[in-house]
């Protein structure tokens, strides 16, 4: 205490007060005369004002947690920040803020609680890196402290080490084709809960009309230029255009390996093919081979005839003198003599019928039906056609088509 005269005295502090050490001091003061006696004290109490002299600092040096993709989450962390400061006012955290670039799906409230705004994806990122400060209510900052959000990969069990494509030699063998498969089934992830089952099955799929994989370099018809197709062959549906003017009505579809597709519905769609072009007469040798799709018909009409090829009397009679067509879900030949033929009172051969579940499973088949006369065998996507039971195709005998007159 420093007197300035006999009525005024000043207190002053003989070194500078900290408020984060001792905020509040109490003590009283009492005047002394020249004859030594003391007056009557006076009680003084003193309060230190704050600054804000201390930025927030973070509890850790860094965050690191590490969450599942495909969740959104209510709290993946907490972080939190402290002030040395003594008054609420600059001693208390009001606000925390992410600063990385704001396209982050993260938020970050007055808690510190950091949460997600959108499913994590690991595919696109692995991790994410945050920068984080806080404030205190003076809104001063502090330092960033690192945040990182790791990503969990998905436990997803499956085959590894499966190759896309395998290169076989025709003639060269047999082929491991997947030596180096191996079942990943995330056991060493606690999320999963473990193999319940094992299930593997390797299938061809040949779904699609002349080819049985993606890998065919050649179209069906470079195929059959290259393998030396007979030159008498006869293509009964080719492409429409010069040349082809009673294939006009039909209309092509492409499939995924640009082979042309034709679509029957059995009433408005049809091919009438000139003798020019094929002969009504057929030899005792011959071949009808056919790529074909069929389904049975939505009201399951067991007679219903569905004819591929038909030769048939133009007018009147409508005798069918040769045919392939299915019915009831049978694939069926018919191949009448005519009266010149034979004797017309002797019965021979003219129809045989093969069921077999190729015809109705809506699949893309090849059939080949070769005749050598009363002799026939069908072949089914390139095999020869076995019946389970190991008979042979049902075979109907009729006797040959009496003359009529008037009837081409």
């Amino acid at each position: 205490i420093m007197v300035i005269d006999e009525n005024e005295a000043r207190l002053r502090v003989r070194y500078p007060l900290n408020c984060e050490k001792r905020r509040n001091y109490k003590f009283d003061i009492a005047a002394v005369g020249c004859d030594g006696s003391y007056s009557n004290t006076v009680p003084v109490h003193i309060t230190v004002t704050d600054v804000n002299e201390f930025a927030p600092v973070f509890s850790q040096a860094a965050y690191v947690k590490a969450v599942d993709e495909g969740r959104v989450y209510d709290e993946i962390l907490r972080v939190e920040a402290v002030d040395r400061d003594c008054t609420p006012r600059y001693g208390d955290v009001c606000k925390y803020e992410i600063l990385t670039d704001r396209s982050q799906p993260f938020t970050i409230d007055n808690e510190g609680v950091i949460r997600n705004t959108e499913a994590l994806d690991y595919e696109k990122s692995h991790n994410h890196i945050l920068s984080v400060v806080a404030y205190d209510c003076g809104m001063m900052q502090s330092a960033p402290v690192m945040v990182t959000i790791k990503v969990n990969k998905p436990c997803r069990a499956g085959w590894k080490g499966v190759a896309e494509r395998v290169d076989y030699a025709p003639g060269s063998g047999p082929l491991a084709l997947f030596p180096a498969a191996r079942l990943d089934t995330c056991q060493s992830d606690e999320r999963c809960p473990g193999v319940t089952r094992i299930q593997a099955a390797v299938s061809l799929q040949a779904s699609r009309a002349g080819s049985g994989c993606d890998r065919d370099t050649y179209s069906l018809h470079s195929q059959r230029t290259i393998c030396g197709l007979d030159p008498k062959t006869i293509d009964l549906l080719p492409s429409p255009g010069v040349g082809n003017e009673w294939a006009k009505s039909l209309k092509p579809d492409s499939g995924r390996d640009g082979e042309q597709m034709f679509e029957f519905d059995g009433e408005t769609t049809a091919a009438i093919v000139p003798e020019s072009v094929l002969p009504h007469g057929l030899a005792s040798t011959f071949s009808i081979s056919t790529w074909m799709r069929h389904a049975p018909p939505p009201d399951n009409d067991k007679h219903r005839k569905e004819h591929v090829l038909c030769l048939a009397d133009d007018h009147k009679m409508n005798r069918h003198h040769y045919a392939l067509f299915v019915r009831n879900c049978r694939l069926i030949l018919l191949l009448r003599r005519d009266f010149g033929e034979g004797d017309l009172n002797i019965f021979r051969p003219a129809e045989w019928r093969w069921k077999l579940p190729e015809v109705c499973d809506n699949e893309w088949h090849h059939y080949a039906v070769n005749v050598r006369f009363p002799n026939v065998e069908l072949f089914v996507d390139g095999e020869p056609y076995r019946a389970p039971d190991a008979k042979g195709p049902e075979v109907i005998d009729d006797w040959p088509l009496h003359p009529a007159h008037g009837v081409n």
